[in-house]
């Protein structure tokens, strides 16, 4: 009877370490693709210049180059069926760039980054 305690003890023991060691795996794998995501993030975020945030501008919606327009509004005009062209003559003061800036970004959102831009 005591053998058999002794060898279930020992069972229970070494299940145990197993799941420590699996823990510390998956603590320092997901914090190794965190880290990974955030410096893709930060690449990104970088890559877009036109587009900015600013609580005190469409209440920190993002804008384009630091006026009234939202990329919201741009892309929402977009999906209703607006070319890019007739966007710059209803936004005269907009350059194309802009616009594939607010598409670029649209998409960098839809890939699932949050992350605020500077």
């Amino acid at each position: 009877m005591e053998q058999a305690f002794y060898a279930i003890l020992g069972c229970l023991g070494f299940f145990i370490v197993v799941c420590i060691i699996g823990i510390i795996y998956m603590y320092y794998y997901n914090k190794k693709e965190h880290l990974e995501k955030d410096s893709e993030q930060n690449i990104a975020v970088d890559h877009f210049d036109r587009i900015t945030q600013d609580l005190s501008v469409m209440g920190g919606k993002p804008c384009i180059r630091g006026m009234r327009v939202t990329v919201g509004s741009i892309l929402f005009q977009i999906g209703e069926g607006k070319t890019i062209d007739e966007l710059l003559i209803d936004y005269p003061y907009l350059v194309r760039e802009d616009i594939m800036q607010c598409l670029q970004y649209g998409a960098w959102l839809a890939q699932g980054n949050q992350k605020a831009l500077a």
